[in-house]
């Protein structure tokens, strides 16, 4: 079997300790091969970008990984020091952010922040550095490059800055891209164009991302494999094709009719009643189960196992004929 290039495994990420201790991710597991487009969906609140600062190593101080591992290349993450992991961020692993607003900084042109990435990471001298820079500007769409270099973030448009973002995790080539909401902040318009950059540039280099996002329908049109996530737990996970047509879990159901029931003849815009629980007031057992069609007693108190449901396909959920079998 070939090594995957990431390795997420039981990932328990906590606020506080002792009695007051609170796991905002547990026990969340799932890789990621070389060249492969994977998606992490949920509402906000689920835990999905915890797990992307997690791989970057950019935790606010408040959160510790306090169980699981994450391996890039079968190297620790954690265990790196923290010039290793500045050489791993950028040269490696790229990231796209959210926000490209507070991502870029204001007082220095687009240009010269690709430079310095560019120059750090590389040998490339300052020149170099200036034509790789347009070169990927071009790359990802953005008209006359070597004009809009000396332009500053204000600048420019939303899209364009979030075309600079996707320039900047390319630039040194990396391995590994996490694009973490990269396209929330953007008219639906602007959101497509960004997406089929993105799928252009994923199929021109090779290189694999993983695409968060709250939409399934828009993770579900670039991912090859799906994880959903819910109040920090894996509520679902498997082959795009099959959590996208045959979704197990109530909370994925509940997802689906919100991205799609607007095709359907209703009078009343579909919705998952209540809202993801705050750390402080998770569940005991399931977390899904304040908000579950389907619960029953046993989903408060105990938290329910990944449960084959398909080909490598499981699901968090009890109401599972298998499960029931396996437990009678």
């Amino acid at each position: 079997m070939t090594q995957p290039l990431l390795e997420v495994e039981d990932l328990t990420i906590s606020l506080g300790s002792g009695a007051s201790r609170v796991d905002i991710v547990d026990g969340v597991s799932f890789t990621v091969g070389a060249n492969e487009p994977i998606g992490i969906v949920g509402e906000s609140g689920s835990g999905k970008s915890m797990i992307a600062l997690a791989i970057m190593g950019l935790l606010p101080k408040a959160l510790k990984i306090t169980r699981g591992t994450i391996r890039f290349e079968g190297r620790e993450i954690q265990a790196l020091s923290k010039a290793e992991m500045r050489r791993l961020r950028g040269a490696e692993i790229g990231m796209i952010f959210q926000e490209p607003s507070t991502a870029l900084n204001p007082v220095f042109t687009t240009g010269a922040q690709l430079v310095e990435v560019l120059q750090r990471h590389t040998r490339m001298s300052k020149s170099e550095a200036r034509d790789r820079t347009i070169e990927l500007f071009r790359q990802v769409g953005i008209p006359s490059p070597a004009e809009r270099f000396n332009d500053y973030p204000h600048q420019m448009s939303g899209g364009m800055r979030q075309r600079v973002m996707i320039a900047m995790a390319l630039a040194c080539k990396p391995k590994l891209i996490i694009a973490d909401e990269p396209t929330t902040a953007l008219d639906a318009t602007i959101q497509l164009q960004i997406m089929n950059v993105l799928v252009r540039l994923r199929a021109e280099t090779g290189v694999a991302v993983v695409f968060i996002s709250h939409d399934l329908a828009l993770v579900a049109s670039f991912a090859e494999r799906i994880q959903v996530m819910y109040a920090g737990r894996l509520a679902e996970t498997g082959p795009t094709d099959l959590v996208f047509n045959a979704p197990n879990h109530p909370y994925t159901e509940g997802l689906m009719h919100c991205a799609f029931g607007l095709e359907d003849d209703v009078t009343r815009l579909p919705t998952i009643e209540g809202r993801v629980p705050s750390p402080s007031h998770f569940p005991k057992g399931c977390r899904f189960s304040t908000r579950c069609s389907h619960v029953r007693d046993m989903c408060h108190n105990l938290v329910p196992p990944k449960i084959p449901v398909g080909d490598d396909h499981l699901s968090a959920c009890f109401r599972h004929t298998h499960f029931q079998t396996v437990t009678s």
